[in-house]
């Protein structure tokens, strides 16, 4: 049997646990409110009033912890936004929007694109892109 100093195994452990941290919303709020903010502000541009925001997802289109509590981050920005656009839960909206947040290969960064299209069609009206840290 081989004996391993125990400060090796805390130190392989802390460097895991250090890569696999997950997204953090709250981290990033204010970064995450100058994407609803500038979304409100373009789709008020075009004239849209009403939206529904469909829950984020991963690439995979599976919805996840950290892209639940980024869709619902996203959205009390959103509804408290400049652009003065109303959130709708469900029935009918002019726009959805949908987002996808994916982690890099490289774990401590991830990228949220959200895109809004007219409800009904394919006709992209704005998207973001944004990388966190």
């Amino acid at each position: 049997m081989v004996a391993v100093p125990i400060f090796v195994l805390l130190v392989i452990f802390a460097a895991a646990s250090v890569s696999a941290a997950p997204f953090s919303p709250e981290r990033h709020s204010k970064k995450i409110r100058k994407i609803a903010d500038y979304m409100a502000a373009e789709l008020s541009n075009k004239g849209i009033k009403t939206v529904m925001v469909k829950p984020f997802s991963d690439s995979k289109g599976r919805e996840t912890i950290e892209s639940k509590a980024v869709t619902e981050n996203f959205i009390r920005h959103l509804s408290s936004a400049r652009g003065k656009v109303a959130v709708r839960s469900s029935g009918e909206a002019e726009a959805t929007i949908t987002g996808i947040l994916m982690r890099f290969e490289k774990k401590d960064r991830w990228q949220l694109r959200v895109r809004a299209a007219r409800s009904g069609s394919n006709e992209i009206i704005t998207s973001y892109t944004a990388i966190f840290k």
